[in-house]
C-alpha cells in the first residue's frame, strides 16, 4: 500500500498563499503600493492571497488529469485552509 502525504496543488496553492500574508502586509504598507488604512491594508492583502489561490487553481484545472469529483473537493478544502485564519 502506497500513501501519498503531498498535498493536492488546489491545498498546496491555498497553503502558500495563506503563508504569504505576512509579506505582503509589508509590501502593502511601504513604496508604492501603500495602503494607509491598516483594515484596508489587510483587505487588500486577503484580496491578494485570494487571487494567488485562484491562479494556482487554475494552473491545476489546466493542467490536470482527474475527474470533476476530486478537483471539486480539492477546490473546497483549499478554500476551507485560506478562510480557517483569516476569517473578517
Amino acid at each position: 500500500m502506497n500513501i501519498n502525504f503531498l498535498p493536492s496543488p488546489a491545498i498546496l496553492g491555498a497553503i502558500l498563499a495563506s503563508l504569504s500574508l505576512p509579506i505582503l502586509l509589508i509590501i502593502l504598507s511601504h513604496g508604492v503600493w501603500k495602503v494607509r488604512a491598516l483594515g484596508k491594508r489587510f483587505i487588500v492583502a486577503c484580496w491578494l492571497i485570494i487571487g494567488l489561490w485562484l491562479v494556482s487553481l487554475g494552473f491545476e484545472i489546466a493542467n490536470s488529469q482527474e475527474s470533476l469529483a476530486l478537483l471539486l473537493s480539492n477546490f473546497f478544502c483549499g478554500s476551507v485552509n485560506i478562510n480557517d485564519g483569516y476569517s473578517l
